[in-house]
C-alpha cells in the first residue's frame, strides 16, 4: 500500500513542551506517532532539532523540524510502499546525511518512521509489535519489564544531587500486571520511608518520581532499598534498582563534580562499583561523559582488555 500523504505538526508533550507529531496516510489507514522527548540528553545522542527562538516557547519550539517533515520528507516518501520500513528508514537517514540526524532533526525523522510503522501495521491488520519483530527477524518475543522512576535529582529535580534518577526494577515476575503491582507497592512504601526520614513526599520531579532535597546520591539508594524491603520484597531477588547517572551533566574540567569535589574517571568507576556491591543495583545508564572515552578506556584497562 502506497503512502498518500504525510502531515507533521507541533504539539505539547507530557511536560508541556513542544514536540513533533506526525500522521502518515496510506489508503484508508492513518498511522500517528508523537516523538518522545527527555529533559536531558547525552553528548552523542541524535539531535532533537529545536528552533532556538526565545519568543516561541522559550526557544523550545520545533517548527523547523515540522517544516522538514512537510516540505522535505513528505515529497520524497509519498508514493513509497508504507510496508517497506527498512527502505523508508534508509531513505530518511540518507536525506539527512549526518551521523547524528542534525540536519532534518531526529524528531522529524523518528516521527515519520514511527507513523509509517503504525500505518503499515493497521493496513496489515496486525499488532505493531509483531510487525516490528518481523523487521528484526525475531520470532521469540519477550515482554520487557518496567523500570519505574522512584527518586530523582539532576536535571529532573533541581540538581539537589548529581544522579538524575533512581528506578525500581521488578525481578522474577510471571506477568506484566504482577510487575506493575510490585512497582505500586514500592512507590507507596517509599512515600512512607521519605516521610519517616523527614522529607515532604509531595515533592514530585519531572518524570513522576519523588524529588526530595537529598543530602547525597547514596541516600537515594538507601531510601529506595528500604522501600523495597518495606513493600515485602527481597532486594536483589524480587526487586532491584536501576540508576540513570546522567554523568554528562556534571562533567567539568576533565572530571566529575560529585559529592562536592571534582573526581577523575577512575574514582567515578570506584563509586559506581561500590554501589553495585552495596545496593541491589542491576543497571547503570550514562555513567560517564563520552568525550575522550576516558571512562570506557579505564574500564577496559581494569578488565585487562587488549588495547
Amino acid at each position: 500500500m502506497k503512502i498518500e500523504w504525510i502531515k507533521g505538526r507541533q504539539v505539547l508533550d507530557s511536560r508541556g513542551r513542544p514536540t513533533v507529531e506526525v500522521d502518515v496516510g496510506a489508503g484508508s489507514y492513518r498511522g500517528r506517532f508523537i516523538v518522545p522527548s527527555g529533559a536531558s540528553t547525552g553528548r552523542f545522542e541524535a539531535v532533537e532539532l529545536r528552533d532556538g527562538d526565545p519568543d516561541a516557547y522559550g526557544g523550545l519550539s520545533v517548527m523547523r523540524a515540522v517544516d522538514h517533515v512537510n516540505q522535505v520528507i513528505a515529497p520524497a516518501l509519498i508514493g513509497r510502499d508504507v510496508g517497506e520500513q527498512r527502505d523508508l528508514d534508509r531513505m530518511l537517514c540518507e536525506m539527512d546525511g549526518t551521523p547524528n540526524k542534525a540536519r532534518l532533526g531526529a524528531n522529524a525523522i523518528l516521527g515519520v518512521s514511527g507513523a509509517a510503522a503504525a500505518a503499515a501495521a493497521l493496513a496489515a491488520g496486525r499488532p505493531l509489535f509483531q510487525c516490528l519483530a518481523d523487521l528484526m527477524d525475531n520470532d521469540q518475543l519477550l515482554l520487557p519489564m518496567p523500570m519505574v522512576n522512584m527518586l530523582s535529582g539532576g536535571l529532573h529535580a533541581g540538581r539537589q544531587i548529581e544522579v538524575q534518577d533512581f528506578l525500581f526494577v521488578p525481578q522474577n515476575t510471571t506477568s506484566y500486571p504482577e510487575a506493575m503491582e510490585r512497582a505500586y507497592r514500592v512507590h507507596k512504601a517509599l512515600r512512607q520511608v521519605l516521610e519517616e526520614a523527614g522529607y515532604a513526599a509531595a515533592l514530585v520531579a519531572d518524570e513522576g518520581g519523588f524529588g526530595p532535597p537529598l543530602a547525597q546520591s547514596d541516600e537515594g539508594l538507601e531510601l529506595l532499598t528500604r522501600a523495597i524491603e518495606r513493600a515485602g520484597l527481597r532486594p536483589g531477588e524480587s526487586g532491584a534498582i536501576a540508576v540513570d547517572v546522567a554523568a554528562t551533566h556534571f562533567f567539568e574540567d576533565g572530571g566529575y563534580r560529585f559529592g562536592g569535589e571534582v573526581i577523575e574517571s577512575g574514582a567515578m568507576i570506584d563509586q559506581l562499583e561500590r554501589w553495585t556491591r552495596t545496593f541491589p543495583v542491576v543497571s547503570i545508564e550514562d555513567g560517564f561523559w563520552g568525550g575522550g572515552c576516558a571512562g570506557r578506556d579505564e574500564v577496559r584497562r581494569r578488565r585487562g582488555d587488549p588495547t
